[in-house]
């Protein structure tokens, strides 16, 4: 199990990012939150097993219908939500 923050720059609000990125989490079963910041971008904790983590990061760089990610960040962390994953608003 790992678990890792991510944070997605570019075209990433108002492009349904956060619905798609719960939706492939939920197929993946990794558990987490995806949620938009106040300066455009989008902020994800992803934990799950590691193939499924980098899948998912994966995804969210180069899958997700009408985004543009220009860079991102990812690093470790510690998370003690729940199980599941969670769209934050």
């Amino acid at each position: 199990m790992i678990c890792r923050k991510v944070v997605f720059k570019g075209k990433v609000q108002g492009v349904s990012f956060r619905r798609q990125t719960a939706l492939k989490a939920e197929e993946l079963s990794v558990s987490g939150y995806v949620k938009n910041n106040a300066d455009g971008t989008v902020e994800a904790i992803f934990m799950g097993s590691e193939k499924d983590v980098r899948d998912l990061v994966d995804f969210c760089r180069t899958s997700i219908v009408n985004a543009e990610v220009t860079s991102y960040e990812e690093k470790d962390t510690v998370w003690y939500g729940d199980h599941g994953f969670r769209i934050l608003h």
